[in-house]
């Protein structure tokens, strides 16, 4: 369910989240081509984009920051039969019961108890916050130049204890991250 568009090539859903019901409904994008517009106050936008095949396992990638900037591991991870989600995040809407909803909606709908992140920057960051509070439903972390906070860095500890691969890129063109 949800409103059908394109991105990529690839079939694309999207939906609100409530942020005070956690109540997830379809949206219809209107002129946003491949990327999203900021959500109204009290809603978060949530996307999710299909392969047109399924890997075994219904495997799905989560961005949690900057959706469709340099998009090219997604595209190959649809190409390879991953579903590609996104919930809309900013300084002010990191990873919470929002984050704990969508989860929950994607796994009913289907999709993987572990799913895969992609984080870049302020996205990485969202990655390892949301992964280290549940470290046993995580597959991987693909993490390229993320910002980091104390807090995540203290349960580090848990994703290597729940044998969670991290693939942290870190390069010089971004000298803060």
């Amino acid at each position: 369910a949800g409103e059908k568009s394109v991105w990529h090539g690839f079939d694309r859903y999207d939906f609100i989240l409530d942020t005070n019901t956690l109540a997830i409904t379809p949206y219809k994008s209107v002129d946003e081509g491949n990327g999203v517009k900021d959500p109204p106050a009290g809603q978060r936008r949530c996307i999710i984009v299909v392969p047109k095949n399924f890997a075994a396992g219904n495997p799905w990638s989560w961005r949690g920051c900057y959706w469709d900037y340099a998009p090219q591991t997604e595209i190959e991870l649809l190409k390879r039969g991953f579903c590609i989600a996104y919930i809309s995040a900013s300084q002010d809407l990191q990873p919470d019961k929002n984050w704990d909803a969508w989860y929950q909606f994607l796994v009913q709908q289907g999709l993987s108890s572990k799913p895969a992140f992609v984080g870049m920057s302020r996205g990485g960051e969202f990655a390892y916050t949301w992964a280290t509070l549940h470290p046993d439903e995580v597959s991987c972390i693909y993490a390229d130049n993320p910002g980091g906070n104390m807090d995540a860095l203290m349960r580090l500890g848990a994703l290597a204890t729940n044998d969670v691969p991290l693939l942290h890129v870190c390069g010089g063109i971004d000298p803060l991250l």
